[in-house]
């Protein structure tokens, strides 16, 4: 997942035209029953298009190359999510270290999000650990303290379970109810105003 594999004659891993290919895996990720910002997360990811380190300097930013987190060695996607030493133990801690392995032989971000969306027990885990590390990774790049390790899995788990129960129908939210807009009864006067006037 280092940088984005250039596949000979435009093809992806199944054989299909590489649009086809894009098409799909968009498809597949819209498809999910999570959160849009998750969706669009991975959308990003398998683009390779997250403000990661080294696509910064690709695109022109002179900067330090070298993780954030651990200041070790330079942050790519692969990098960053999967073989930071902090990163790692959360993996581990989320009982996610078996998908971490196989997400690290993927050759490219787009193989990596096909083989998450893939998973069939850990599927929303992982997306929703991969999603947290890049905003953890971001506060920290800011001058912002992260969170501990654990921390993150109670977080990651706490995120999974609201998923979940919103699944099942049991939040406690009530449901949102739209109001239509009338014309006022003759002789009165109606103004309506945006909601975030102060």
């Amino acid at each position: 997942m280092e940088k984005e594999q250039v596949r000979q004659e435009g093809q992806c891993s199944s054989g299909s035209p590489a649009t086809e290919c894009a098409t799909s895996l968009w498809r597949s990720i819209w498809k999910l029953s999570c959160p849009p910002k998750l969706k669009h997360f991975l959308w990003r990811l398998a683009r390779n298009s997250l403000a990661l380190k080294l696509n910064l300097q690709r695109r022109g930013i002179k900067l330090d190359t070298r993780c954030p987190v651990c200041n070790r060695l330079d942050e790519d996607d692969g990098y960053c999510f999967l073989k930071c030493k902090f990163v790692k133990h959360c993996w581990s801690d989320l009982r996610l270290e078996h998908v971490r392995l196989e997400l690290l032989a993927k050759r490219s971000a787009r193989d990596v999000v096909q083989a998450v969306l893939q998973q069939k027990v850990d599927r929303l885990k992982t997306i929703i650990l991969l999603w947290k590390w890049r905003s953890i990774r971001n506060q920290i790049d800011h001058g912002e303290r992260g969170l501990s390790r654990g921390e993150v899995a109670g977080a990651v788990l706490n995120h999974v379970g609201e998923l979940i129960g919103k699944e099942k129908g049991t939040s406690d939210r009530r449901p949102i109810t739209t109001q239509r807009w009338s014309a006022p009864p003759p002789g009165q006067l109606k103004i309506n105003s945006d909601g975030a006037f102060v």
